[in-house]
């Protein structure tokens, strides 16, 4: 994979799509498209949100089926015939249909991959990657859709890099509220124990009772 006389651009994402290829061929995960799109929005919104700046300067819009960023498929293809990357058909059997599978001759320690990048968008990059590719895709478009991103796009348009500040990124150890995880799990657990306060419970009775007992308009 020659880099020379490519923009510096079009070269970091080159080196992240055989990245993320081949760290899949490496766990042996087939890397499909949704996968893929899903993968490039999460490192790519998680890295705006904890440095104000993405590592690729793809843009993303709003689809039925998640964020995608609107250029790869094409770039996937420029490197499948260039043969940076392979594609093969591949029977998803969480939907049951086939489809393309993304793969690479590289490994994912190759120096002109690691070069791309600098040590703090490698661990965006790997823990994204790492949390994400315990899931199915079908999972993390689902999980997308949960997005304040994507709930507050337009269908079909542009999702701002800005609104990666509101998402919450666990895997990052971002938060959109500035909670961490632990004062998260210690909230949902004094909610639980209100829940299963008698008092609690009294006097939530009482305020329904009351507003069951006003006069309807």
């Amino acid at each position: 994979m020659d880099s020379k006389d490519i923009p510096d651009e079009k070269r970091r994402l080159t080196a992240l799509l055989v990245f993320l290829a081949a760290y899949c061929e490496g766990i042996r995960k087939p890397l499909g498209l949704t996968m893929l799109n899903k993968l490039l929005y999460y490192i790519d919104f998680g890295h705006f949100a904890l440095h104000q700046r993405p590592i690729t300067q793809l843009h993303y819009t709003k689809d039925q089926y998640g964020p995608v960023p609107n250029t790869v498929a094409d770039e996937v293809g420029e490197l499948v015939r260039r043969g940076v990357l392979t594609a093969r058909s591949h029977r998803y059997h969480t939907v049951g249909k086939v489809g393309m599978a993304v793969g690479t001759a590289y490994t994912k320690d190759s120096p002109i991959l690691l070069e791309a990048f600098d040590a703090t968008e490698m661990q965006t990059i790997v823990k994204t990657v790492e949390a994400l590719t315990t899931m199915t895709p079908t999972q993390i478009s689902k999980r997308s859709h949960d997005d304040y991103t994507w709930l507050h796009a337009q269908m079909h348009g542009p999702i701002p890099l800005e609104d990666a500040k509101f998402c919450d990124f666990e895997w990052l150890d971002y938060y959109a509220d500035g909670q961490t995880e632990e004062e998260i799990e210690r909230n949902e657990q004094l909610r639980r124990e209100l829940e299963d306060s008698p008092e609690i419970r009294a006097i939530m009775s009482k305020i329904a009772a009351h507003y069951r007992s006003r006069p309807q308009k």
